[in-house]
């Protein structure tokens, strides 16, 4: 005898009944699920976006600061200045610049950006006041060495030509900005480029960072190259 509609919705047991039930959540959260990964796929690629973005700021500062040659009042311990200080300017003309920015596995620091140059640089030490093995080296205080800043007879190559460095410049993304950590020179095992470090803020022996007044506002370029983000 056939059965009603009615009488067929009794044959479903409890048991299958439940099994519709859980078949039917589970359907729902994988969807939610996919929802929710899709979702902070896109916030992760917008962010990741918007980091690219200010580093490519950074970047941007570099490119038009090294379209002409630039100066810096370096500073350092030596121990034949009278002060055991010794500064002098060092000139930087730029061949090559370029950048990269790559993710880390560091929650603290999930990117960190490089810039890649290629410096010419040379000083004005050779008119300075303070002897050192091979000639005259720089002053024993800031404002002599600033003094001769725009000299260019004084300005000599310490290979006594133009050599060309490679030199990288390390930033770690932190909080929501890109903090400078060091700069070096790649082709000398990566030793520490000392006079672009101390002008970024970051010593490196025997390198100091300036605290004279018109040196601070001498080298205020530099820093406004990472500071205006």
């Amino acid at each position: 005898m056939p059965f009603s509609r009615d009488q067929l919705g009794t044959l479903i047991s409890p048991r299958e009944s439940h099994m519709s039930n859980v078949l039917r959540n589970a359907s729902f959260a994988i969807l939610v699920s996919l929802f929710s990964l899709t979702f902070n796929y896109a916030i992760a690629q917008d962010e990741q976006q918007k980091t690219l973005k200010s580093f490519q700021r950074i970047a941007g500062n570099f490119s038009s600061f090294f379209k002409t040659k630039q100066r810096l009042l370096y500073k350092q311990t030596y121990s034949q200045s009278m002060t055991r200080i010794l500064y002098y300017v060092v000139e930087y003309t730029s061949q090559k610049m370029s950048y990269d920015v790559q993710k880390t596995q560091s929650l603290v620091s999930p990117f960190v950006g490089f810039i890649y140059l290629e410096l010419i640089s040379r000083d004005n030490g050779s008119c300075g006041d303070v002897q050192g093995y091979k000639g005259k080296v720089g002053w024993d205080n800031a404002t002599a060495a600033l003094r001769f800043a725009d000299k260019p007879q004084c300005y000599k190559y310490i290979t006594g030509k133009p050599w060309v460095d490679p030199v990288r410049l390390t930033f770690a993304f932190h909080d929501g900005r890109w903090i400078f950590q060091n700069a070096v020179r790649t082709e000398y095992h990566n030793r520490p480029e000392i006079p672009i470090s101390a002008a970024l803020g970051v010593e490196a022996e025997p390198g100091r960072v300036i605290t004279e007044k018109d040196g601070k506002a001498f080298n205020r370029p530099w820093l406004d190259l990472i500071e205006n983000q």
